[in-house]
């Protein structure tokens, strides 16, 4: 009703993950040629859950809830190598591969309503109740940009290093597939 009187409330609890395990393995030639290959897993999980609650003051009340879980595994590739010419030099490349991740988002939203109308004695005749139930069902592949990164370390005597690195990243070929 118009200009009717509502009392609500709102409160929200999100909660999330994400975590990596690398397998790696490396050696190194004579100690001028070192080498390096991982291979990595990666992890992620999101959940956001929020509660709406309004109480009308002509009775009834709504409840609105919904529920938003996001969660997937991604996969990648590092190499890289570091030369010594010499004992004060270190000159590295090294790679990273995109990083492919499945991932599933799970959405349940859920609406309750009870309406009534007031008779001359405040007491609620014909209430009725509403309650809708919608889950929606997503999975999709997101790909992160590769990674060229180029070093360079000289050591000065034995105070000093002075030592430069390079990345390139392009964020423009990350992609997005519904699958």
């Amino acid at each position: 009703q118009s200009g009717e009187k509502v009392d609500y409330s709102q409160r929200g609890i999100e909660i999330g993950s994400s975590g990596v395990w690398d397998f790696s393995m490396a050696f190194n030639y004579a100690y001028w040629l070192y080498l390096g290959f991982s291979v990595g897993v990666q992890h992620l999980d999101y959940t956001m859950t929020s509660f709406y609650h309004e109480d009308f003051e002509l009775g009834g009340s709504m409840d609105y809830n919904n529920k938003f879980n996001s969660s997937g595994l991604g996969y990648n590739v590092k190499v890289g190598g570091i030369i010594r010419p010499f004992p004060a030099l270190r000159l590295g490349v090294a790679y990273h591969s995109p990083t492919v991740y499945v991932m599933t988002d799970d959405i349940v939203f859920a609406e309750m309503n009870s309406y009534g109308v007031p008779n001359d004695a405040g007491a609620l005749v014909d209430a009725s109740a509403r309650h809708k139930l919608e889950y929606r069902y997503y999975t999709y592949d997101m790909n992160t940009p590769q990674k060229v990164i180029l070093c360079a370390a000289l050591q000065l005597g034995k105070r000093a290093m002075l030592s430069v690195d390079y990345e390139m990243l392009d964020y423009t070929t990350m992609t997005l597939y519904d699958t």
